[in-house]
């Protein structure tokens, strides 16, 4: 009987600090967020209560040319791939706006080996930016160039991915890549 109560004492215990629904997600910097779920008609964001915006997932998968793929490969070279993510203010005299009047609200930047694909995931920007936006389906930027590991100049001249997020979000995009030479 009291090995029984001994068992039963951590299950308690247990039972009464877990969180089923899991409502509180860790963070990057392992500190626990709560999240709500914003539903809207044309986007889907997940915005903690306090201070960030999860931004959608997608992917981007670069298509090289045979010689580009040549290339890439012997000798092994990088790709960075290069986000943005901006959007229109609705205050368009404030501090934070680029040199067109779009405010950015983050960069990202990843440096990729073949395969070719990247995902675009577990990314937040700052609340008080998004709250800052006109139109809250804001925009993706995403370019590439060479990782220059095998030269000091960029090898690939890439297509340019642009499109909001309400489109981009849930996807894999294709970006078509050859080299500046060819």
């Amino acid at each position: 009987m009291r090995i029984i109560k001994i068992l039963l004492i951590p299950t308690i215990l247990f039972a009464c600090t877990s969180n089923p629904k899991g409502e509180r997600k860790a963070h990057k910097d392992e500190l626990l967020q709560n999240k709500i779920e914003i539903q809207n008609y044309s986007t889907q964001h997940f915005i903690d209560k306090t201070d960030s915006v999860l931004i959608p997932s997608f992917e981007v998968e670069i298509v090289l040319s045979e010689k580009a793929k040549e290339r890439m490969f012997n000798p092994k070279e990088s790709i960075i791939v290069y986000a943005e993510f901006a959007g229109e203010p609705n205050d368009t005299i404030s501090d934070g706006l680029n040199e067109t009047g779009v405010l950015m609200l983050k960069t990202i930047q990843m440096e990729i080996y073949s395969p070719w694909i990247v995902r675009f995931e577990n990314n937040f920007i700052s609340r008080k930016l998004y709250d800052r936006l006109k139109n809250k389906d804001f925009d993706v930027s995403i370019q590439i160039w060479t990782g220059r590991k095998t030269s000091e100049y960029n090898l690939l001249f890439g297509d340019l991915i642009f499109g909001q997020i309400s489109k981009i979000r849930g996807t894999r995009q294709k970006l078509n890549a050859k080299l500046i030479e060819e």
